[in-house]
């Protein structure tokens, strides 16, 4: 009897495993600046760009964190000198339009923050706010690492990143 029932006790927790491991963030849409937007170049005004990731998987993961990566591995942190950018998640999926548009049609008051946000939905709206601060700012930002929390487990994905600028114009 207890034989039996160490079995079923570890094939439990080997399915729990399974279950919390399964599941991963993907980008099904973004929204880009193109190179010739002098608002967003020249007269450095910030913008605000929407990106719809899915969930695909079982649970209610909890995103502790959204960090953008450069080519080179670095993080775009807070004391980047070339670009500013702060994550959001939104109540709607939204395209490229500039931080008075995102003020005036009420997108911004929607955002929420990042950390500890229960994903509730299949669909979630990410928002990136975007500064540029210097010229030289080159397109090299690679990846979005995603850190979330599935059932108390700490797990990370990192997605492929379209870009800040569409250079395919």
């Amino acid at each position: 009897m207890g034989k039996i029932l160490a079995i079923i006790f570890i094939s439990l927790f080997i399915t729990g495993v399974f279950w919390v491991g399964s599941g991963e963030f993907s980008i099904h849409g973004h929204s880009s600046i193109t190179p010739d937007n002098k608002a967003f170049f020249e007269e450095k005004k910030p913008f605000h760009l929407g990106y719809v990731f899915r969930w695909n998987g079982v649970g209610q993961p909890v995103i502790q964190d959204i960090i953008l990566i450069k080519k080179d591995g670095t993080k775009v942190g807070n004391d980047d000198k070339r670009i500013s950018i702060k994550v959001y998640i939104s109540e709607q999926g939204i395209g490229a339009v500039d931080e008075g548009t995102a003020i005036d049609e009420g997108y911004f008051e929607q955002y929420l923050p990042v950390e500890d946000f229960k994903v509730t939905n299949k669909i979630l709206f990410l928002v990136l706010r975007v500064e540029l601060k210097d010229e030289s700012f080159e397109n090299d930002i690679e990846q979005m690492l995603i850190e979330f929390k599935m059932m108390n487990f700490n797990r990370a994905k990192y997605i492929d990143f379209p870009g800040i600028v569409d250079e395919t114009n």
